[in-house]
């Protein structure tokens, strides 16, 4: 692989939810620099979730994740400011789900 096409987020078998229900299974997913990637999806399906996990800000049962060639650890012991990134939520729904 070329430093070019190197991954610059690499997801391998991630797993992650909520008590005993996962919204998250066995996710595999490697983003490149530079690669623009949308995130579709219902309600209560894993976005908000996955990208929780990607920032280190909840925990997960299973898989790994790593972000520009660094382990975001599982059990957050490295605490959410080791981060460059942040999540900014909208309350604006732009495709309509169910009975909207």
């Amino acid at each position: 692989m070329t430093a070019q096409s190197a991954p610059i987020l690499e997801i391998d078998g991630l797993s992650a939810g909520y008590g005993p229900m996962r919204v998250i299974h066995d996710l595999d997913l490697r983003v490149s620099a530079g690669e623009k990637v949308g995130l579709v999806g219902l309600n209560g399906h894993g976005k908000s979730t996955l990208f929780l996990a990607i920032a280190g800000l909840t925990h997960w049962q299973r898989g790994s994740i790593k972000l520009k060639d660094q382990e975001i650890g599982r059990n957050r012991s490295q605490g959410p400011g080791r981060y460059t990134h942040q999540i900014v939520h909208k309350g604006l729904s732009l495709i309509p789900q169910g009975d909207e």
